[in-house]
């Protein structure tokens, strides 16, 4: 009998990432596409996501009846039990059936999560988050999505939003975040949040080392603001400073609330590093005085790009009894 597998897939806001994936995490074979979010959701999951996953299953020379499942990550709010998206901005999706015409289209059982959660569970199971029991991630990227892993099962919460760490208030006076609240990190150590810091410095005279590496202001992203402060730029350095520093003050909020073993940071943004764990850690040593913070690590996730075909994989793997336990087993949502 052949080894079983699952098909992971990661869909983004341009792309969509599928992989055949066996127990141990070994990725057998990969497929990836751009996609059109605009085309109707039914559509879009039928062609574009359920092609990528038979192209992913080709190139690892794995036949349908040896794949057990399919997980999915996708950002936004799920209802993973009924296999809908109730809302997801990336996408201006509201109350859309997703498990369903991919299930029809590939004769496979399809289970949901939301992305952040996924890469939470890809880091958890085979990256930076293996041998411990609780763990905190933070993805910065455009947004700040967040995961929790408490007695090791990733926490959904009673409404499925359990882990929405980028909208911790930091700042109950600063601007105005995505969701209509103010002061969220996500509003203050974003990729969007870097930007707009370089556009203020702009104003004034400043950020000149960046915008010359970047071209112009328009076309100033969070790397550029990377790459100026590892070449020794102080406007670059002190932007990350202040991003590194609201997110530790996020960070610790959830060590005060659930003394995780480690801290994640992960995503596009987070590529920054040490230019943004160094004042994040600062910032929580100064913070936290009812726990032991000093013993908390605070590190780069392990996996990159690969964390959301990973952890869909995961999310296929506990949801068919391959790897059971990974999934609060109290969410009733």
């Amino acid at each position: 009998m052949a080894d079983p597998y699952v098909v992971g897939i990661d869909l983004g806001g341009s792309h969509v990432n599928a992989a055949v994936v066996d127990v141990t995490g070994n990725v057998a074979g990969q497929a990836e596409s751009p996609i059109d979010r605009t085309r109707p959701p039914r559509d879009l999951l039928r062609e574009d996501v359920a092609r990528v996953v038979l192209d992913a299953m080709t190139v690892a020379g794995v036949e349908r009846r040896a794949v057990r499942g399919v997980g999915m990550g996708l950002p936004g709010n799920i209802d993973r039990r009924r296999g809908v998206c109730r809302f997801s901005p990336n996408f201006r999706w509201h109350d859309v059936e997703v498990a369903r015409p991919l299930e029809e289209a590939l004769d496979l059982s399809v289970f949901l999560l939301n992305d952040v959660r996924s890469h939470t569970l890809g880091e958890m199971q085979f990256g930076a988050g293996r041998g411990v029991r609780s763990l905190a991630m933070l993805a910065l990227g455009t947004g700040i999505g967040g995961g929790l892993v408490v007695n090791g099962r990733l926490i959904e919460g009673a409404h499925s939003a359990g882990g929405e760490l980028g909208h911790i208030t930091v700042d109950p006076l600063g601007p105005r975040c995505g969701c209509g609240n103010r002061g969220c990190v996500e509003a203050l150590a974003s990729g969007p949040a870097i930007v707009r810091a370089v556009a203020e410095l702009a104003e004034v005279g400043g950020a000149t080392g960046i915008l010359a590496l970047a071209g112009s202001l328009e076309a100033v992203t969070p790397a550029h603001v990377t790459q100026a402060a590892r070449d020794g730029d102080v406007d670059a350095l002190s932007i990350l400073s202040e991003a590194g520093r609201w997110l530790g003050v996020a960070i610790a909020t959830v060590l005060t609330a659930i003394d995780p073993e480690r801290v994640l940071i992960g995503g596009g943004v987070g590529q920054a590093g040490e230019l943004l764990l160094v004042p994040a850690r600062r910032e929580v040593a100064r913070r936290c005085r009812m726990i032991r913070a000093s013993e908390t690590p605070i590190v780069a996730a392990q996996l990159g790009q690969e964390a959301g075909v990973l952890g869909a994989a995961a999310l296929a793997l506990e949801s068919v009894g391959l790897l059971p336990g990974l999934l609060d087993a109290s969410h009733t949502a």
